[in-house]
């Protein structure tokens, strides 16, 4: 009997171990337990913003009609390609433009700068063709542009018909795309940081003036979870409820995003919470680190990193070596002639770890190069045939009369050498005439 619950013992301890390890090693068992971020939203996507890395996922490739979201890149083309001092001038395809809106009037001036913070804060439906007017000339050539820089960002699963967002065929994104669009404004545009981060602003405008104070719709995340500074929140009854959320601690950015959810604003807090509680970056090359040397034409330049690169593992983990990672530099196409200064951008540095890029910075000269000189030879194709007749012309102009003095000079002197040489002959034939007279 003593030897039976013994055995009976160790064969529930035995099975217990077994379970144990089963949900260890089963990721559904580690998201029913806790480990990670419980959310509404099937689309999801928590990104590292330094290196790009996805820390957290689901269905993240997945297309959805992205609503207001769309915003983001309209507003990264009108930054990048408009010059925020610009008075822009409402169009007539303003006009019933469906909520929510600036209620812009055909003919209202209002800078592009506050243009930006209406789009952004309020989410304004109305404020992106008004863009598309005042960059392009129309609404086609914009979300054009829209579509070639989301490309140029890296999204694949991505194609814009609207620059605002409203419901069309055709019109979708994924939950990966949006977080590295995010992450693509908040890295290379201040502007775009600063305005996504702002609670409220009050825009100046020619008309309608009373409805000038526009509130980010981001309002409660922005107030209430530690470190938000951004990005975008976005609803059609097609897509749901959608949200871009980013924060930061200790200099540390995450962006998290959450597509067709009711509380899609608590799941971004779900994901990024899950992201600060069980990640760690960490500093792997510091910035100026050897790059190598960029061989660019007929040189080569030493380079350094010119920042950190940095990587980011569960907390806790072994970390890495630094010797487990590469690094593999590419050249900028840099003329011979052009001088090098120090510190200038020549190439771009991409940090690998097992042949996967990891995080990608500039590399930037550690010595000034002088620049070659080079002969420049203009070039005049048909469209400059006018301009090679005028030369002709006026090159004529000039020589023509030092050709024609040239020539009056050259007949005197002709002339005075044959009168010397006909007055000698003279003088010689009357000195003969005279020696025949005079014995």
């Amino acid at each position: 009997m003593r030897n039976r619950f013994l055995f009976i013992f160790l064969m529930c301890t035995l099975s217990f171990w077994q379970i144990a390890g089963a949900v260890e090693a089963n990721p559904l068992s580690n998201y029913m337990s806790g480990a990670y971020p419980r959310t509404v939203s099937r689309f999801t996507a928590l990104m590292d913003v330094s290196t790009g890395k996805i820390l957290y996922c689901e269905n993240d490739f997945c297309h959805r009609p992205p609503a207001s979201l769309t915003k983001m890149t309209a507003a990264i083309v009108l930054i990048e390609n408009g010059k925020l001092t610009d008075t822009v001038t409402a169009p007539a395809a303003v006009k019933g433009t469906p909520e929510s809106s600036l209620h812009l009037s055909p003919g209202e001036k209002i800078s592009l700068h506050d243009l930006l913070y209406a789009m952004m804060l309020r989410s304004a439906n109305d404020t992106p063709i008004a863009g598309s007017y005042y960059l392009c000339g129309g609404i086609p050539p914009f979300v054009e542009l829209m579509n070639k820089k989301v490309q140029e960002i890296g999204c694949a699963n991505t194609h814009f018909v609207t620059p605002n967002g409203l419901y069309a065929a055709g019109h979708y994104s994924c939950a990966y795309d949006l977080a590295l669009i995010a992450r693509y404004g908040l890295t290379h545009l201040p502007a775009f940081r600063e305005i996504v981060r702002t609670r409220s602003y009050r825009v100046t405008r020619s008309i309608h003036k009373g409805d000038s104070l526009v509130t980010n719709t981001a309002m409660t995340f922005l107030s209430d979870f530690p470190g938000a500074d951004g990005v975008k929140t976005g609803y059609i009854s097609q897509a749901g409820h959608c949200f871009v959320g980013s924060a930061s601690r200790h200099g540390w950015q995450l962006i998290a995003v959450a597509l067709d959810s009711p509380e899609c604003r608590s799941d971004v807090v779900q994901l990024l919470s899950y992201g600060f509680a069980h990640f760690k970056p960490h500093l792997i090359y510091k910035r100026g680190y050897d790059a190598g040397v960029v061989s660019l034409t007929n040189r080569q330049v030493a380079a350094v990193t010119g920042a950190d690169l940095m990587d980011v593992d569960e907390a806790g983990a072994p970390q890495y070596l630094e010797s487990s990672y590469d690094l593999r530099t590419v050249a900028l196409p840099i003329a011979q002639a052009d001088a090098v200064t120090l510190g200038e951008k020549i190439g771009t540095v991409t940090m690998y770890h097992a042949g996967t890029p990891i995080m990608t910075v500039d590399a930037v000269a550690a010595q000034a190069v002088p620049g070659t000189p080079i002969t420049v030879q203009a070039r005049i194709g048909k469209s400059g045939f006018f301009i090679k007749a005028v030369i002709a012309a006026v090159a004529a102009i000039i020589l023509l009369p030092l050709l024609y003095v040239g020539g009056r000079l050259l007949d005197l002197a002709i002339h005075a050498r044959k009168i010397a040489k006909n007055s000698r002959r003279r003088r010689a034939r009357v000195a003969e005439d005279i020696g025949a007279v005079d014995p």
